[in-house]
């Protein structure tokens, strides 16, 4: 369900909120979609790592406008997407792909197993810094990302949030004014909990039902791995299951 607001007029307030601050761009999003709009999964941590630094993304695609094209995947055979641009800055700054990217890269291909393609990885915070710490130093970004999260929730309204992290559960809590189940403490493995909430957001009704992870990023991963996979695939199995009841 997308609030009522058309594609260009969305693809025009994301522009505005985009221009660099502190020399990097913020990053609202990444998918495969050319339709996030129309996302009906959520995936959502505290904050990227990795910077979008302006004067590096504009040597790649030419400006802002270029910036934009890569969000909304407007030529991905070209080279135009999400994911190239993402590839392209990890490149230039001698980087592999995070901890954090990898395991968003299991869920999203368990996902895609069951048809579900529209999903929409993004942040609290869509600015990115080291550490949580450094977001704080930083005001200015953090208002800005934590805006550009505000609107994606109002105009996109995803049915299925999963979100990543005890810091990223506390402060949704805190937006959607609800109480989600808590972030498992388990070490011994990897479980989800889940729960269809009702609220209201922006005046209006919104039940998504919400999945509370451990932290992507988590250390705790190797000893995870043994029955990581087959809980992603029940937790994926349950995405579909509601999205299938609630088309």
């Amino acid at each position: 369900m997308t609030e009522n607001i058309s594609a260009q007029q969305f693809r025009d307030l994301i522009d505005s909120l985009v221009t660099p601050i502190a020399g990097q761009y913020p990053r609202p999003w990444m998918t495969a979609s050319n339709n996030p709009r129309a996302a009906r999964v959520f995936l959502v941590g505290y904050n990227q790592a990795t910077r979008y630094d302006s004067a590096t993304v504009n040597e790649m695609v030419g400006n802002r406008k270029g910036y934009i094209r890569c969000l909304f995947n407007d030529q991905p055979s070209e080279g135009i997407s999400c994911h190239a641009l993402h590839t392209h800055v990890l490149e230039s700054l001698n980087q592999d792909p995070s901890r954090t990217r990898r395991k968003i890269n299991q869920i999203k291909e368990s996902l895609a197993s069951l048809n579900i393609t529209d999903v929409l990885e993004t942040n609290i915070f869509c600015y990115s810094t080291r550490s949580a710490a450094e977001l704080r130093e930083n005001p200015q970004g953090a208002e800005r990302g934590r805006k550009i999260f505000c609107n994606l929730l109002k105009h996109v309204r995803p049915k299925v949030i999963i979100a990543h992290g005890k810091k990223t559960v506390e402060v949704l809590e805190a937006m959607l004014c609800s109480q989600f189940p808590a972030v498992s403490s388990r070490t011994d493995q990897w479980v989800w909990n889940s729960e269809e909430t009702q609220r209201e957001l922006d005046s209006k009704p919104y039940s998504p039902l919400v999945f509370t992870i451990r932290s992507l990023s988590s250390r705790d991963w190797p000893r995870w791995e043994e029955n990581a996979q087959s809980a992603i695939k029940s937790m994926s199995d349950k995405i579909d299951k509601f999205l299938n009841q609630n088309a």
